[in-house]
């Protein structure tokens, strides 16, 4: 069982390296130089790439045998329930939100603008932990330590992916991001209210 864990975490952890890897603006640059491809296309295939790998993960994921940490109570499910629906919902809003920019299907324009409105004036990354609530809901709803181990990874992995994308940031904004972090928190909410 424990070899079957250690097996599944690296594979999740090869499916993040990969996922950052081929994000990486020198290996962007290199990919489109090379095959000739402009950054539209690149982004496709990259979203194409990292959809393709992630559903092969999660094939493997869920076929893994794994034991339960706790059984589940109805006030865990609500939980849960509560969890999963709040992450898929700030999860959805952002994903409308970037899905022109991202998705490589538009073109883009030259200039794109810093996001400091709706969920951005709350914290700097919303749908990074719309998807922590999210997957803390799946947990609670199914406490299987292969769940756990895949969500420890992804939250640990994707919490060092935002303090270097925020260096990213810093280059592209200038002043204008330096004031918004001072503002903004990275990813938890100010529970006494914004500045």
């Amino acid at each position: 069982m424990i070899k079957l864990h250690l097996m599944l975490g690296a594979l999740w952890f090869i499916y993040c390296f990969f996922h950052s890897f081929f994000a990486h603006e020198k290996v962007k640059t290199i990919v489109q130089r090379t095959f000739k491809v402009g950054a539209s296309t690149y982004r496709i295939g990259y979203n194409i790439f990292a959809l393709g790998t992630l559903v092969g993960v999660l094939y493997v994921h869920i076929i893994t045998a794994s034991k339960q940490i706790f059984t589940p109570t109805p006030f865990s499910m609500i939980m849960a329930g509560l969890f999963a629906v709040t992450g898929m919902v700030v999860m959805l809003i952002c994903i409308s939100k970037y899905f022109k920019q991202l998705s490589g299907l538009f073109k883009e324009s030259q200039q794109s603008t810093l996001q400091t409105g709706g969920l951005h004036q709350w914290v700097r990354h919303p749908l990074y932990i719309g998807t922590f609530i999210f997957l803390i809901g799946l947990v609670l709803a199914w406490p299987s330590y292969s769940n756990a181990l895949a969500v420890f990874i992804i939250i640990v992995y994707t919490v060092a992916g935002t303090v270097l994308e925020e260096k990213k940031l810093v280059q592209e904004y200038g002043e204008e991001y330096l004031l918004y972090q001072q503002r903004v928190p990275m990813l938890l909410p100010r529970l006494s209210g914004r500045n």
